[in-house]
């Protein structure tokens, strides 16, 4: 539950937390001392009862693998995370920065007041992006929201969906096996598609969070009034961008 008190502990010490989101697999709590935990639902049901479960073990494996790989990171693009964590309730995770999000209805991103700011955090994800392509990895999840600022820079986070170069992004825990991955209204058209994905797929996904920024639009939302997620996905696979005259009207 939102703002339910509870506590983490790492390395034999215990913090004070709250929480802050739960989602599908995770929960994201907050520390006191303002640190993020990200931990991953059910995964005690793995690590101290020995309860299989494919979707629980895949969740542990990539919360694992995501920070190894951040941890060894030095590029100011890239989330930075601290150490192993358990919560109250058995469940472990990573401890990482808090981050400020931007939410579009708090007017103008930061980044785009001038078009020297826009440019330099462009370049500055882009070459956060650039770090995973160069260990054969896509995001996969390039969004406005899964972007957050430090010191009034771009940082990438949220790696749950990241694959090889050359997979297709699909949802591996489900009875469905042509489930796809995608935020609706922020992805490439080969992720909507169900095609293999490329660093490509990151760059369009760039390209949608940097007009995000710029129209003060989440990716192709907002086109209609009554636009669905599955009107969303059809501009996505079809590479339609419905705010360029709001965009050159900048």
């Amino acid at each position: 539950v939102v703002g339910q008190a509870g506590f983490v502990e790492v390395e034999g010490r215990r913090f004070e937390a709250q929480v802050m989101q739960t989602r599908t697999r995770h929960r994201i709590l907050q520390l006191e001392d303002g640190r993020i935990a990200k931990i991953v639902m059910d995964s005690h049901l793995v690590r101290e009862r020995g309860v299989y479960s494919t979707q629980v073990l895949r969740c542990i494996q990539r919360n694992r693998e995501v920070w190894e790989f951040l941890r060894k990171q030095e590029h100011p693009g890239l989330l930075r995370v601290h150490e192993r964590a358990v919560d109250d309730h058995g469940d472990e995770g990573f401890l990482c920065e808090r981050l400020e999000i931007h939410n579009f209805d708090h007017g103008p991103h930061p980044v785009a007041r001038t078009l020297g700011d826009l440019l330099d955090a462009a370049v500055e994800l882009t070459s956060a992006a650039g770090v995973l392509h160069k260990m054969g990895r896509v995001h996969g999840d390039i969004t406005p929201y899964n972007v957050g600022m430090r010191d009034g820079k771009p940082v990438l986070l949220d790696f749950e969906l990241w694959t090889q170069i050359g997979h297709r992004l699909l949802m591996h825990d489900t009875s469905d096996p042509v489930l796809i991955c995608c935020t609706p209204a922020c992805a490439s058209p080969e992720q909507v598609m169900g095609y293999e994905v490329h660093p490509s797929s990151d760059v369009y996904c760039l390209a949608l969070t940097i007009l995000s920024w710029v129209v003060g639009k989440f990716g192709v939302s907002g086109a209609t009034p009554d636009q669905t997620l599955n009107d969303s996905m059809i501009m996505c696979a079809g590479a339609e961008y419905p705010h360029w005259e709001r965009a050159h009207g900048v």
